[in-house]
């Protein structure tokens, strides 16, 4: 069974867009106390060329046990993708669960 610690799989992954190929990196982990969440901030390099690196924090909820793991990584890592393939800055995205589904 996985959990959110195998979020850590984003480190080293690599992401292919239309804007390049990003290598992902873990930063830090942050465990808020007394709450069901943690943020993973990564860092994201081009692989071609040495461009500054674009961050990025993620905000993800610890869902149930019995909860689609493969969907919900895979959920993310489609989010991480699109924002790579924009312009936008360092950014934050925050995932949430509503009747079984990511948003």
């Amino acid at each position: 069974m996985k959990t959110l610690q195998d979020l850590h799989s984003i480190d080293g992954k690599i992401f292919e867009t239309r804007k390049g190929t990003w290598r992902a990196r873990v930063a830090d982990l942050i465990d808020p106390a007394g709450t069901d969440r943690a943020c993973y901030a990564a860092e994201f390099r081009l692989v071609e060329e040495a461009a500054p690196a674009r961050n990025l924090s993620v905000w993800v909820l610890d869902p149930d046990p019995q909860f689609d793991w493969d969907s919900y990584f895979s959920k993310i890592f489609d989010c991480v993708e699109e924002w790579l393939e924009t312009e936008s800055p360092d950014s934050v995205l925050s995932f949430r669960i509503s009747g079984g589904s990511v948003l």
